[in-house]
């Protein structure tokens, strides 16, 4: 993509989103409300039984203002067309257990609070019913997402797992992928700096282990897979060449100096730990 055209992209993205977390202003709600507390009833749309308490609209009888909404049926519960279902999942999260926060004529729009039947959290911004803006989403099993939302999906931020890893970067579809993305290993120093692509390490980066050596090349499907280059601690050079499925292939001579002799690599030197020369970073899945 042209950098001109990306960077436009970016600036309308960036806009949208600013739009989705505007504060709600007064002519977005009805003066005619009313509070109510503990308010049952099925949802005409989606058939599902809620209990509601907060600021309703006399006229439409849908919540408008801050409240907080409880999903009592989960939609396995529910005796409905699963088609009709998948239909509606297109405008409803039907993993929320319970919402507390802004609502527009029955919309979840603005800054609120949820929780899935899952136990996971989050908190943060919402733009008809979806999460949209800015957001943290907690998992139970520890994980934790912070960052940007679009249409429910995570979009670019900071993915921490249970083991100390971290994810900074962008994502499609709801996993990695993107250029200039950080993956630090558990709470070691080893980090990526680089591409992603489909949640895998692929493309250029920088492999930094905790000696502070270093490979800078090309990489597929989380190995070493094309050409690279490590380098020592101090910056010198150590090996070089084509590598395939994580092994130095075809290594290249290359002179330190000048008039240096070409230095060939000793195996004692390896700036990682391994009984072969294969090796695979193994990420930790960033599926929600």
């Amino acid at each position: 993509m042209p950098e001109g055209q990306q960077e436009l992209e970016s600036k309308t993205l960036l806009l949208s989103l600013d739009i989705m977390q505007r504060p709600i202003e007064p002519q977005d709600l009805d003066d005619d409300r009313i509070m109510v507390n503990d308010m049952e009833y099925d949802d005409d749309e989606t058939g599902l039984r809620m209990k509601y308490s907060g600021m309703l609209s006399e006229e439409s009888g849908k919540p408008c203002g801050h409240g907080k909404l409880q999903y009592l049926d989960r939609p396995s519960q529910q005796k409905r067309n699963p088609k009709h279902l998948k239909d509606l999942a297109k405008n409803h999260d039907f993993q929320l257990r319970w919402y507390k926060g802004q609502f527009v004529h029955g919309v979840k729009n603005g800054f609120g609070q949820s929780c899935y039947w899952s136990g996971a959290t989050y908190k943060g911004f919402f733009s008809q019913n979806m999460k949209n803006g800015h957001g943290t989403l907690d998992f139970p099993d520890g994980r934790r997402f912070e960052g940007l939302f679009e249409k429910n999906v995570k979009l670019e931020g900071t993915m921490m797992y249970e083991d100390g890893s971290t994810y900074s970067g962008k994502f499609a579809h709801g996993v990695r992928h993107g250029s200039n993305g950080t993956y630090r290993f558990g709470n070691s120093a080893l980090v990526y700096v680089g591409d992603f692509r489909k949640d895998q390490i692929e493309g250029q980066g920088t492999l930094t282990w905790p000696n502070g050596g270093k490979y800078v090349g090309a990489w597929k499907n989380g190995v070493r897979h094309g050409h690279g280059t490590e380098y020592r601690a101090d910056g010198s050079l150590m090996r070089s060449g084509k590598w395939e499925n994580g092994s130095l292939i075809e290594p290249e001579k290359f002179d330190e100096e000048p008039d240096a002799q070409s230095y060939e690599y000793d195996e004692a030197e390896s700036n990682y730990d391994s009984d072969s020369d294969e090796e695979s970073y193994e990420l930790r899945p960033s599926d929600i």
